[in-house]
């Protein structure tokens, strides 16, 4: 099995929502052993 899990996460936005994304996973993922991964979906969800 691998090391590190991953986490995804969809936003709809490309610009603003990865930041907040990063913010939000510093405050409350800075504990686990996973990567943050931001996918834009680049229209309306």
């Amino acid at each position: 099995m691998a090391d590190r899990d991953y986490k995804a996460f969809i936003v709809e936005g490309e610009a603003r929502e990865p930041l907040i994304i990063d913010n939000i996973s510093k405050v409350f993922f800075h504990h686990g052993n996973f990567k943050i991964i931001t996918l834009p979906a680049g229209e309306n969800i």
